[in-house]
């Protein structure tokens, strides 16, 4: 689900929140911090929860992602299995090796969508 409308990002995001950008007319664009781990739940945490508030599908852009541990990948989950429980779609534009290496240790590939079609693209 490509977002014709991706010029429409902002740095700020929507209520002020980093890495969330509204694209288009029903796509939310999620950026990854560069650090999905216990020390920095808190702030993934919170954009999880902006980006849940709304009724926007979601794009989880994982571009920046350096480092990710079991708790990252436990909000992340969370956050992917709410949504679809929602009826909304999440996808991922991008997932490197780390978020693939402790996914892959957890036998969360699949839960995350990591194992669908065209889901990793580097």
């Amino acid at each position: 689900m490509a977002a014709s409308g991706a010029q429409q990002h902002n740095d700020t995001g929507i209520n002020g929140t980093p890495g969330v950008a509204v694209c288009g007319d029903s796509l939310l664009v999620l950026q990854l911090p560069a650090h999905c781990t216990l020390s920095q739940a808190a702030a993934l945490r919170a954009s999880l929860l902006t980006a849940a508030a709304t009724t926007r599908d979601v794009e989880l852009d994982a571009n920046a992602v350096v480092a990710a541990d079991t708790a990252g990948l436990q909000l992340l989950l969370a956050f992917i299995t709410h949504l679809q429980q929602q009826g909304r779609c999440v996808q991922w534009v991008y997932v490197g090796t780390p978020l693939q290496t402790v996914a892959k240790q957890l036998g969360l590939l699949q839960q995350l969508g990591f194992m669908a079609r065209d889901s990793l693209r580097e």
